[in-house]
């Protein structure tokens, strides 16, 4: 199947516009503020059916693989505008699913999708083989998939899904870092590189990013398939990832890193 063009899939830029998207339990200008940080970040809404409120003050964000919606617990709005982002890219990144055939769409076709699962999931293996995690998050989550299967009443489904669970986080993980330190992914590719050396898979390695003088890899080809035409080479992830991010923050904030919100 060819690659169509974000234009040629949806028309336009539709695919990043929030129209279609349902949004229970907020104000009027909370919802304003929700389709500004969704449809400014660059990726495709089109899997995305609604967001709600949880009911629940402290928790994290969920996403509902079943019906397309994003869950934010009310701490979502008491913390900082950068944190705000990070959750919206990771629980899009739930949201195109590449395990999920309704995101060949997004992609731009399924080999663009089997591509992205199959990276994935060789990356969620080497996290495990090389005890090297993209964050302590991803640590934490692959610790079910260590210790819950040496449990010989574990039925082998429970096993399977305990892996998928950690995949579809390593893919979440993934495009957010990218999205936000991809500085961080750099020292855990090089921290995951030099270990398959030393157990002597060397030749079994999976970078994370592209490598330098290549054509896109890993999440980067993963991010020009899901984001609008205009981003192309790796450089142009780069500048559309700090635009978002720099989007809304002061002189000092962007000066110093952080940004001091009033509640929204």
């Amino acid at each position: 199947m060819a690659t169509e063009s974000i234009s040629e899939r949806f028309g336009s830029d539709s695919a990043f516009t929030s129209d279609h998207v349902e949004f229970v339990g907020f104000s009027e200008k909370r919802v304003k503020k929700l389709r500004a940080l969704l449809e400014k970040c660059g990726l495709p809404l089109t899997n995305l059916m609604g967001v709600s409120q949880k009911n629940v003050y402290y928790g994290t964000a969920t996403h509902d693989s079943s019906n397309g919606e994003m869950l934010l617990p009310r701490q979502f709005w008491y913390i900082g505008d950068s944190e705000r982002k990070k959750t919206i890219v990771h629980e899009l990144g739930h949201d195109l699913s590449p395990f999920n055939a309704d995101s060949n769409t997004a992609y731009g076709s399924e080999e663009n999708r089997m591509r992205t699962s199959t990276h994935v999931r060789a990356i969620a293996k080497q996290s495990l083989l090389t005890n090297r995690y993209l964050n302590p998050y991803h640590k934490k989550r692959a610790e079910s998939c260590v210790k819950f299967p040496a449990r010989m009443s574990m039925a082998s489904e429970i096993q399977e899904a305990l892996m998928r669970t950690f995949e579809e986080e390593t893919h979440a993980i993934l495009i957010e870092l990218r999205y936000t330190n991809k500085k961080h992914l750099q020292q855990v590719e090089a921290a995951q590189k030099k270990r398959m050396r030393k157990l002597s898979r060397a030749s079994e390695f999976t970078p994370i990013l592209t490598p330098p003088e290549s054509e896109p890899l890993g999440v980067d080809a993963t991010l020009i398939d899901l984001m609008g035409d205009d981003v192309k080479t790796v450089t142009d992830i780069d500048q559309k990832a700090r635009a978002y991010f720099n989007s809304g923050r002061t002189f000092l904030g962007r000066l110093f890193g952080k940004h001091i919100d009033r509640r929204v």
